[in-house]
């Protein structure tokens, strides 16, 4: 029977601290940091590659409609308050 471990190889793996290894390299750091990015990147472009091939096929053959710029909540409510052409008063605050 194996021994139970605290940690999983992964968790010890993240906890290890690279630099006190003889073989320790500044260069390779780096280049680990750069694929881990890239990684990252590929995994994040599949993800919303996916979610977005859903997406077109949920629509029943009509394509979805794709803002130019997609608004934050915060620039829509500036934008309609600016339209109403009126500040909200003190009593609609509370």
């Amino acid at each position: 029977m194996a021994q139970l471990s605290f940690f999983s190889p992964a968790e010890l793996a993240a906890m290890r601290d690279r630099t006190k290894a003889r073989n320790h390299s500044p260069e390779r750091d780096a280049f680990r940091r750069a694929q881990q990015r890239g990684r990252d990147h590929g995994k994040a472009q599949r993800h919303a590659a996916r979610i977005y091939r859903d997406f077109q096929q949920s629509c029943d053959g009509k394509a979805p409609q794709i803002p130019d710029r997609i608004q934050k909540p915060d620039d829509f409510l500036v934008n309609n308050s600016s339209e109403s052409g009126s500040s909200p008063s003190d009593s609609d605050l509370r």
